[in-house]
């Protein structure tokens, strides 16, 4: 976990994601994917399930 103190004094902090946070990643990525021309896929096609995500987070945390 950092915190970083930004210019007008407001702390921003940034942690490494976890399991609990699968569904704001995948409601996150859809909502890019639909906003964007520049990535190779568009929301609609972005059908990991919660599982699926929660598994990447859990692989992550154990490397």
């Amino acid at each position: 976990m950092k915190t970083i103190i930004l210019e007008n004094g407001q702390s921003l902090t940034i942690r490494e994601a976890k399991e609990e946070d699968a569904q704001a990643i995948i409601e996150f990525i859809k909502a890019v994917g639909d906003e964007s021309d520049n990535l190779t896929f568009s929301g609609s096609e972005f059908n990991e399930t919660i599982e699926e995500e929660k598994a990447i987070l859990r692989d992550h945390d154990e490397q």
